[in-house]
C-alpha cells in the first residue's frame, strides 16, 4: 500500500481542485459531477476486471478501460490500480494511461485558462 499512496494522492488532489474549481465558477457544475461519475465508474470497473481475471472470466478489453480514462475517469481508474493492484506492471498500459492522463490534464487545463467561466449555478 505505501507504494500505492502517492497515485492515491494525486488521483484525490486532482478531484479536489475540479470540486473547488468548481466552488470557484472556473468550471460549470458539469464537469465536476461528469469526473466524479466517470472516476466512481472506473474504479468500479477495474474492481470487477480483477475479479473477472482472478476467475477467468470474461475481461474488459483495455482499449475500453484506456477510453473511460480519456473521457474522464482516469482518477478513479488510478485508484482502482492501485487498490486492486490491477494493471499496475503492464508497461504499455501504463504508457498509455498517462499519456491519457496528459491529455485530459491538458484538455482541463485549457477549458480553465481559456475561459470556460459559466455562469450558472
Amino acid at each position: 500500500m505505501r507504494k500505492s499512496l502517492p497515485y492515491i494522492v494525486v488521483a484525490l488532489v486532482l478531484l479536489g481542485l475540479l470540486a473547488w474549481s468548481r466552488l470557484d465558477a472556473r468550471l460549470g457544475p458539469m464537469v465536476f459531477w461528469w469526473y466524479l461519475g466517470l472516476s466512481l465508474l472506473a474504479f468500479g470497473i477495474y474492481g470487477w476486471d480483477k475479479l473477472s481475471a482472478r476467475r477467468s472470466w470474461r475481461r474488459i478489453p483495455e482499449k475500453s478501460l484506456h477510453l473511460l480514462a480519456l473521457f474522464g475517469g482516469w482518477p478513479g481508474a488510478l485508484l482502482g490500480q492501485q487498490v486492486f493492484r490491477h494493471k499496475t506492471s503492464k508497461r504499455s498500459f501504463q504508457w498509455a494511461y498517462w499519456a491519457i492522463v496528459a491529455l485530459n490534464c491538458i484538455g482541463l487545463v485549457a477549458l480553465v485558462w481559456f475561459g470556460a467561466e459559466t455562469t450558472s449555478a
